[in-house]
Parts: C-alpha cells; structure tokens; sequence
C-alpha cells in the first residue's frame, strides 16, 4: 500500500537538507519526495514504515547550532511528523 506522510523538520543547513532528500529517495520503498528548506517540511510518498523514514530524517539531516564559545556545531536533527505539508510547490 503506497502511503504519503509528511514530516516538519529543523535542517537548517540547505546542503544537509538536499542530502537528506537524495537519502530519502535512494531509499528502497520510497516513491517520491518533496520537500522544502525555508519551510522545514518534506513529503514522502512511500510503501515502507514511517519509522524507517524518520530515521533517515535525523540521522542523515542535522542542524548548524552555536556553541556556548561562540563555535558553530552540528546538532541533532529532529523530525514530526505532520497531518500536512504546506510546502510550495
């Protein structure tokens, strides 16, 4: 059964995002995948569990946050899911 779920995520790296689409997409049992940078949303439309698309959301996908010294550094990514995206398109 082919399911569409959406997801909101904190990538704020535009090149991380990219590569956290690209992820999503080589994955078996993805179909199809929106998503948009300046909104934190993706769109998925796939045949596989949620739970294997969310892992892909926060492992692959993470954020640019400043250290208390001042020093940028990567965090973790986090990912919800959503009832909706309301990415451009």
């Amino acid at each position: 059964m082919t399911t569409q779920s959406h997801f909101e995520i904190d990538v704020n790296c535009p090149t991380c995002f990219n590569a956290v689409l690209q992820t999503l997409l080589d994955t078996d049992g993805v179909d199809e995948v929106q998503g948009h940078a300046a909104h934190g949303c993706v769109s998925v439309t796939h045949h596989i569990d949620e739970s294997q698309l969310q892992s892909v959301l926060t492992t692959v996908g993470h954020t640019i946050d400043v250290a208390g010294n001042g020093e940028l550094v990567m965090g973790q990514a986090h990912a919800r899911p959503r009832h909706r995206c309301d990415c451009p398109r």
